[in-house]
């Protein structure tokens, strides 16, 4: 069975009792016409995006596919790589490229750091657990493994999470930030909850200037909190002190050196600094289809993959 919802097609196994097995997400991960300009295992004339979808399903090492437009027919390329920056992928107003992915389906809301080399903690189904991350040296995807449920892990002060961030300034103590699915922000510090300014919870875009937070992490110094809105990043320094100022808001678009966030994706729902040894220079930052893990220092993406229910 094929499904095609906003820009994903769902495919479902069934067996003989009519129970599903296994399934399928294909991502049109770019919202726009374009064309992946590897060299395809094989080509096809289909009907249409699912049918070319259905192909690579069965194809054990397929990744991704191209669907091209060739007078009234449909080409289907089926490939084993996928780019490793979307980005670069080629603006074609005939074409559609689909990606092979498990992690819409694992619903990911949320990262924060654990202050343990190559590890981080992702909230996952849909914001209601929490699950262990860990990266290999050369920060290709380790293990992932359960840890703990929202409401265990918060002693029943929140079913889900939406948005989390734990700033931690030198000896100051840490503050925790954490969006419960309804709009809400909640602020601690430590145990204490947040007294500026004004009173808490409330929603967040009254520091941001209306941008709305589609994911946080804290800044590189530990004295503040980016705010991923789509396609801006909001700086806002520590609210330790009785204001919340908004010190930089960077265009992911805009090309310019100082622009420490230009090139990644946009629609980032997730975002945590990677533990290394030294000062902070590695992100993990998700989008609903795929993650990518940036470096700061180059604006490069080093790897791109995704996250799948364990």
């Amino acid at each position: 069975m094929f499904f095609i919802i906003i820009n994903l097609i769902m495919c479902f196994i069934v067996d003989s009792n009519g129970q599903i097995t296994t399934h399928h997400i294909f991502s049109q991960i770019v919202k726009k016409n374009a064309r992946f300009s590897d060299t395809p295992t094989a080509e096809q004339i289909v009907r249409s995006v699912i049918d070319c979808a259905r192909l690579c399903q069965k194809s054990q090492d397929c990744k991704s596919v191209n669907l091209i437009r060739i007078g009234k027919n449909k080409l289907c390329q089926l490939f084993q790589t996928k780019p490793l920056d979307p980005r670069t992928l080629d603006h074609d107003i005939k074409s559609q490229y689909w990606e092979r992915t498990c992690q819409p389906s694992f619903g990911v809301t949320a990262a924060t750091s654990d202050d343990i080399t190559l590890q981080i903690k992702i909230v996952a189904d849909f914001g209601r657990n929490i699950y262990h991350l860990n990266f290999n040296d050369d920060f290709t995807q380790g293990n992932l493994h359960f840890y703990d449920s929202v409401p265990r892990a918060t002693n029943g002060k929140h079913l889900m999470v939406n948005n989390a961030v734990t700033i931690k300034y030198q000896n100051y103590p840490s503050i925790s930030l954490k969006e419960n699915g309804t709009g809400w922000t909640f602020c601690d510090i430590d145990t204490t909850p947040c007294t500026v300014p004004g009173s808490w919870p409330k929603h967040f875009e009254e520091l941001t200037g209306g941008f709305s937070t589609w994911a946080l992490t804290s800044n590189r110094d530990d004295d503040g909190v980016y705010v991923f809105s789509n396609d801006r990043v909001i700086e806002l320094s520590t609210p330790i002190g009785p204001e919340w100022h908004v010190v930089e808001t960077y265009n992911i678009n805009e090309n310019v050196t100082d622009n420490l966030w230009r090139n990644i994706p946009s629609g980032i729902i997730a975002a945590s600094w990677i533990p290394q040894f030294g000062p902070k220079r590695k992100v993990f930052l998700a989008t609903r289809d795929y993650y990518v893990v940036f470096d700061i220092t180059s604006n490069a993406v080093l790897k791109r993959d995704h996250l799948c229910s364990p």
